[in-house]
């Protein structure tokens, strides 16, 4: 059997640099990201939150509109994409969706899942070991920096190194933020960051600090 290159692509600037012309690779993405990607280049598709029909229009994650659409219109948009969509349910207007197994994979690797990537790279490894091998994940356009993606990121690394633990070679396009550190801890420290991290942060570092702590204790992710 064929062993399985994987390219999860999201929308930072390396998005481009993913392999589209090149033999063999599966293509997958997320929400309207078709707006920006090549999506004829694509094989699957996810969009893994909650829909519901209330006063008689489609809401995702509660509100009718998903940036400039109507939910309704980018459901049929991500229809006319005419590939698997994997979501929290199927849905008629999307005549491919398919069911994430949520609860199976939660079973096997835990409820540490901070957004749609780390789903994306958990499928690949729950489907590596139900027998479809992958040899190789990619990362384009994945970057995962700034406050929208503070708890993101590190559920997506925590997947990737489970991956590299099962033998799948990891591809992370240049630029890239995600797996990157500045320096290597102990080793190789940068000491000025550490002087202007920890010992005399400016003041709007500390106001940083104080939002990410406050957030933690009141559990708004």
């Amino acid at each position: 059997m064929r062993k399985r290159k994987i390219a999860i692509v999201g929308a930072g600037s390396t998005w481009e640099d993913a392999p589209y012309d090149k033999k063999g690779w599966e293509f997958w993405s997320m929400n309207n990201l078709y707006n920006r990607l090549p999506a004829s280049k694509f094989s699957r598709w996810y969009e893994l939150h909650s829909f519901e029909m209330k006063d008689r229009s489609m809401h995702r994650r509660g509100v009718r509109r998903y940036g400039a659409q109507r939910v309704s219109e980018y459901l049929a948009d991500i229809n006319r994409l005419d590939i698997p969509v994997y979501m929290q349910k199927k849905w008629k207007r999307v005549a491919k969706s398919r069911v994430l197994p949520f609860e199976r994979i939660m079973k096997k690797y835990g409820r540490y899942f901070g957004c749609s990537f780390a789903w994306m790279t958990a499928h690949a490894l729950y489907e590596h070991e139900q027998g479809r091998t992958v040899d190789t994940i990619g990362y384009y356009g994945v970057d995962l920096i700034g406050l929208e993606y503070y708890k993101q990121r590190p559920s997506t690394e925590y997947f990737i190194g489970l991956a590299k633990g099962m033998g799948i070679n990891i591809e992370i396009a240049e630029g890239s933020h995600l797996m990157q550190m500045d320096g290597v801890y102990a080793y190789d420290e940068n000491f000025l960051l550490i002087d202007e991290l920890y010992v005399n942060p400016p003041e709007s570092l500390r106001m940083v600090i104080n939002y990410y702590q406050a957030m933690q204790e009141r559990k708004v992710y």
